[in-house]
């Protein structure tokens, strides 16, 4: 077996002791958000398919990051609602499970009865119901109510959307029918939690 024996460079007589540094943030240590930011900016594929928006609004908040994930994930249209599994060659229903309209994600998580009750109980329904002025773009939509909502609001909004998605599952997957006020405590005890 070869051994093979390392031995220092000395780049520059002036530098006396070498480091690591991260240029891409300003104390020079290294953190994923500046990664991600930099391949973000950067990447020519990653430009032509980013989805414009505050997104800080999601991941600046004070929620569990199964909230943040969630919303990321609405934000960017990728829910498996029963209309987006069709359009991927999934056989299933397309009817909301609660109200039987054929409709998307946008319909489950606001339009649907059940989930308008929701946002009445906890008195955002307003704000929620002027923001969604073009039903065809859920994530110009949820941007919008989310600048609307001051920040105790956006927590529980974060965590209620949440909620009725495990709602919406638990129809689905279980055939269990939650009240809405269940619903409505369940991302308060998230919050609380």
């Amino acid at each position: 077996m070869k051994s093979y024996h390392i031995s220092s460079t000395t780049l520059l007589a002036s530098v006396q002791h070498d480091r690591v540094v991260w240029k891409f943030e300003k104390n020079e240590v290294y953190s994923f958000s500046s990664a991600y930011r930099n391949i973000m900016e950067h990447d020519p594929y990653t430009h032509q398919h980013r989805i414009n928006g505050e997104w800080h609004q999601i991941w600046r908040t004070k929620t569990p990051p199964q909230i943040k994930n969630f919303l990321w994930r609405v934000m960017c249209g990728c829910l498996p609602t029963r209309l987006c599994l069709q359009a991927r060659g999934v056989n299933c229903p397309s009817h909301c499970p609660f109200c039987n309209e054929d409709k998307d994600n946008l319909h489950v998580l606001f339009m649907c009865p059940m989930s308008i009750q929701c946002w009445q109980r906890i008195g955002v329904w307003s704000t929620i119901s002027f923001a969604l002025n073009n039903p065809d773009d859920i994530t110009h939509s949820n941007f919008g109510i989310l600048h609307k909502l001051d920040k105790s609001q956006h927590l529980i909004f974060s965590a209620l959307i949440w909620s009725m998605w495990k709602h919406r599952n638990n129809k689905v997957w279980n055939d269990t029918t939650e009240t809405f006020q269940f619903v409505c405590d369940r991302a308060s005890a998230l919050l609380d939690s």
